[in-house]
């Protein structure tokens, strides 16, 4: 049996695959053994697993069924299979130093942890190094219990806590324990369970894992479902330390994940149906757990026993078939409840209504063989409260469900409100499907929680829930026909929708048509015309690639607000855009920020020329910066050039902070709509403001501007 396992998932990683194995076969431990997992990748990664398994011995190669969007089936795949008592993990795209599994190992075994973490180090795609400042390094070795953990959690080492790899796991932390499927930021989600099975964790401050920093990773960028999975992460956690008796801990694990669902709701992408639903849903996971510690700190002001406490937190469980909302990743929200009294149906469709954004439409019955007095009283209430009513059967048992039926239209009519009757419940529920639009809430009552139809005596099978998901992909799978415009022409495509794994029928169709933000200008050249702005390109929200570009404008922007940045939560500069007219086009847009030309030079003018700084005449040390951040005054404030990387890196040349108290009072850093602030120092332009560090508002990146001038053209 080996003595470690390393498991690296494989997914689209052709050009990296082979130097990320290479230096784990290089490991100056030898007692290993090397899962390669392959995650159904669809390039030559499949291949090349099973290349590399022919080649060594140690080497085993995977195929497991992908399980979801992101990585974790592939780690939880790796888990199961794992021979040895330790394990590490490694992603496909980075790289170890020789002697990390040697490293790691020799401090479990001096300490007696169970979890050992190094340093990771950024690396970019020309292989340069950029270590991470001095704070969020582990600079001496420290070993912590798991109150010293959860107590170090909130300093800047967390960038090296909530990682999956640049660690070494005892194999029995996963005991019970794996990885969210389709849950990106799995390995920050995880942490507290396997924290749970720990008595020490060893933190080394040796740098052993080199991480490739690049463009179009998973993570990259502030997308909908990172910043999603980070909220659920921050929910988890808290439910960990309720369990734990640690309320102080709950709370504020609470509260970092409100402030984070409150303060990024912009960036969350609530144009998509899918996205809104699980953004409501995290909401509603965040008052539940809200709701249980107010619950157990009550109890403990009582005098409750603590261990009563926690057995009756696992004890409560969410009601299935009432207010529940179904899974449906449609434009509409389509919602399951139990309402079969008068008072029900009304109590659910009043307090629907008050987040129905479009219309209200319920499908319903009532049960044969019991009170025919509530019938039309129902159907009143649903004529008076929903936008549109479906009258269906429920449980006729010996009746005729046509006259219940009947009885039920006696109440509605009168109301003036829309309805349909047809009888067969689930020809009902396709017809509620098809209706649904964009905004529109649809409500399943009755049935809830029951999964059958009691029809003449006989209890025949009918889960609501699995005749939903039948409809849904019985309805979805359909070829349709979309119409493009191409210059002056029209054409019309058929495309046929795909189910995936999680059930839900996509179109493959990827449309933006514009965008527009807030940025800086960097420079203008009054011989040419010519201008740079941002020090970055405009990439896509969520594919976060850049953009293609068929034209552009800049317009003078006026400063209106500025939310100020905090650690986990960038900033912004809110302004208008002054539509009458436009002061230049935008014809590129690169790596490196947009260019184009200034057609209206007067609203530059008074500005004063400045020479450019090459590379090799930027220095470490006091530097200023220009920014607006109030109306459309540019003022200078002072920063610190504390790292430069050199001018090979295309985009990241130096690492600077902001050190002018009026900067920091009045934006707490760096904010978004700062890309592009020209840097200068010594009465030269040096480079551009880029990127802040989301864990430090006060440290961001820049480009050199010859670096920027290059890429110009």
């Amino acid at each position: 049996m080996p003595k470690v396992s390393i498991l690296v998932p494989v997914y689209k990683a052709e050009k990296t695959l082979d130097a990320c194995v290479e230096s784990i076969l290089a490991q100056t431990f030898p007692d290993f053994e090397l899962l390669l997992i392959d995650d159904e990748s669809p390039d030559r990664c499949p291949e090349m697993c099973d290349a590399w398994a022919k080649k060594d011995p140690r080497i085993r190669a995977l195929h497991p069924a992908k399980a979801g969007p992101g990585p974790s089936g592939a780690r939880n795949a790796g888990v199961q299979a794992a021979a040895a008592p330790w394990l590490t993990m490694v992603d496909s795209d980075d790289t170890i130093a020789p002697d990390l599994v040697e490293k790691l190992l020799a401090g479990a075994e001096t300490t007696g942890a169970e979890l050992v973490i190094c340093n990771g180090c950024p690396v970019t795609e020309d292989g340069a190094r950029h270590p991470l400042p001095a704070d969020e390094q582990f600079t001496k070795d420290t070993l912590l219990d798991v109150d010293a953990f959860w107590d170090a959690f909130h300093t800047p080492w967390i960038n090296q806590f909530t990682g999956t790899a640049h660690r070494l796991y005892a194999a029995r932390l996963f005991d019970g324990v794996r990885y969210p499927v389709g849950l990106l930021h799995e390995d920050y989600y995880v942490l507290p369970d396997l924290i749970a099975h720990c008595s020490a964790v060893y933190c080394m401050a040796f740098t052993g894992y080199y991480v490739l920093r690049h463009a179009g990773s998973i993570t990259d960028g502030a997308r909908h479902e990172v910043r999603l999975a980070m909220t659920k992460g921050d929910i988890h956690r808290a439910e960990y330390f309720l369990r734990n008796g640690w309320y102080d801990r709950a709370e504020g694990a609470l509260t970092d994940a409100a402030l984070f669902l409150h303060d990024n709701k912009r960036a969350y992408d609530l144009t998509k149906p899918g996205h809104r639903a699980e953004f409501a849903e995290t909401k509603r996971e965040l008052c539940r757990v809200y709701n249980a510690l107010a619950a157990a700190s009550l109890a403990m002001i009582l005098g409750i026993d603590q261990q009563a406490i926690r057995e009756g937190l696992e004890s409560v469980v969410n009601v299935p078939g009432r207010v529940e909302m179904l899974d449906t990743k449609t434009p509409y929200k389509v919602i399951l409840d139990y309402s079969h009294s008068p008072d029900a149906l009304e109590n659910i469709l009043t307090t629907v209504r008050t987040f129905t954004r479009s219309r209200l439409i319920v499908l319903f019955g009532c049960g044969g063989d019991r009170d025919h007095g509530k019938r039309p009283i129902m159907g009143e209430i649903a004529g008076r409260l929903a936008d549109f009513s479906i009258l269906t059967s429920d449980n006729p048992r010996t009746e005729d469900p046509n006259a219940i039926l009947a009885s039920i239209e006696e109440g509605i009519k009168p109301t003036g409100g829309k309805y349909v009757i047809i009888e067969n419940r689930r020809d009902a529920i396709r017809h509620a499907l098809e209706m649904g639009r964009d905004g529109d809430v649809i409500i399943l009552a009755g049935k809830g929680h029951e999964t059958y139809q009691d029809i003449m005596g006989v209890k025949r099978p009918f889960d609501e829930k699995v005749v939903l998901q039948e409809l849904l992909r019985e309805n979805g799978d359909k070829a349709a026909q979309m119409t493009l415009q191409r210059g002056q022409a029209y054409e019309t495509v058929d495309i046929t929708p795909v189910c995936g794994d999680d059930g839900s029928v996509r179109l493959g169709a990827w449309i933006r048509d514009s965008m527009a933000g807030i940025g800086t200008l960097t420079y203008y050249d009054p011989a040419t015309g010519q201008y740079g702005a941002l020090g970055h390109g405009i990439t896509d929200v969520d594919t976060a690639q850049l953009m293609p570009l068929a034209s552009g404008a800049i317009m003078e922007t006026t400063v209106k607000a500025v939310k100020k940045g905090a650690k986990g939560d960038p900033g912004e500069l809110k302004g208008d855009f002054s539509v009458q007219r436009d002061v230049g086009t935008v014809t590129v847009n690169s790596s490196g920020g947009i260019f184009g030309t200034v057609a209206d030079p007067d609203f530059l003018s008074g500005g004063a020329p400045v020479p450019v700084a090459a590379a090799g005449q930027i220095t470490t040390g006091p530097a200023t910066i220009l920014a607006t951040v109030s109306g459309s005054d540019v003022r200078e404030y002072r920063v610190e050039l504390v790292r430069l990387y050199g001018a090979d890196e295309p985009t990241r040349n130096l690492l600077l902070r902001i050190t002018d108290p009026a900067l920091l009072s009045a934006t707490g850093g760096i904010v978004q709509g700062m890309s592009g602030s020209p840097i200068l120092q010594n009465g030269r332009i040096v480079g551009a403001v880029t990127h802040v560090l989301l864990n430090d508002p006060t440290r961001g990146y820049g480009i050199f501007i010859e670096n920027m001038l290059d890429m110009a053209g």
